[in-house]
């Protein structure tokens, strides 16, 4: 659901208000994470998606809402080798640190084995000085 935007067929939960992206200091930036599953037939083409149709939706939807969003995308093995795919595969996991060692606030996103952490990325999340 988008703020303003009216009925979305299938959304539920509060509706995303798309003010709060508006970029009102140089040093905010808004990233988008997609994790995209590779067309099964061509798993080893980079470029080959299984849902190529929606993913290319989704990629326009989210440049429309926020105009000046970075998107990464990360385009994962959708085969399943039993026994052989490490517990991570096809998965996500987003975590909110409040505060670390040094009283940074941070956070870190896996997708299957890639970790990546706002605090690398030169993204300060210091709410305090907004």
């Amino acid at each position: 659901m988008i703020r303003g935007a009216g009925n979305t067929i299938y959304a539920v939960g509060p509706a995303l208000d798309t003010s709060l992206f508006q970029k009102k200091h140089p040093f905010e930036r808004t990233i988008a994470y997609i994790m995209a599953p590779r067309n099964k037939f061509t798993p080893n083409d980079e470029e080959s998606l299984h849902y190529p149709v929606e993913h290319d939706q989704l990629m326009q939807l989210l440049r429309n809402l926020i105009p000046h969003v970075e998107i990464e995308e990360y385009k994962y093995y959708p085969i399943r080798m039993k026994g052989k795919e490490p517990v991570s595969a096809g998965r996500a996991l987003f975590e909110y640190n409040n505060v670390d060692g040094a009283y940074h606030r941070d956070w870190r996103l896996w997708m299957e084995e890639r970790a990546i952490k706002a605090l690398d990325l030169g993204i300060a999340i210091d709410v305090e000085s907004w």
